[in-house]
């Protein structure tokens, strides 16, 4: 994408910026999923006291609330991958 952004002089590489930009949405969504939950806090146990119980339940309760995000950003990568895959088709699928 770099490459066809500043570096092509010519205009036949622009075709394909399009699926460029959706595929690097998507690999970011990935990327940021992969990273965000690779450690989720274990559920509390009754060995735990009070204070470490309520501490260990809002970070779990942390990690509810990203989840909701991503899944609000996935609905809208969704979108803008239909927008800008059916503009793409509609300029160079025939």
């Amino acid at each position: 994408m770099v490459v066809i952004m500043f570096i092509s002089e010519s205009h036949e590489g622009d075709r394909f910026l399009i699926p460029n930009i959706v595929g690097l949405l998507w690999a970011i969504s990935a990327y940021s999923f992969i990273m965000t939950f690779r450690s989720v806090p274990e559920k509390a146990n009754k060995s735990l006291k009070f204070f470490s119980k309520l501490k260990r339940n809002i970070n779990r309760s942390w990690y509810w609330f990203i989840g909701v995000a991503f899944l609000g950003t996935t609905v809208a990568v969704m979108f803008v991958t239909y927008r800008l895959v059916s503009i793409w088709l509609r300029d160079y699928g025939g």
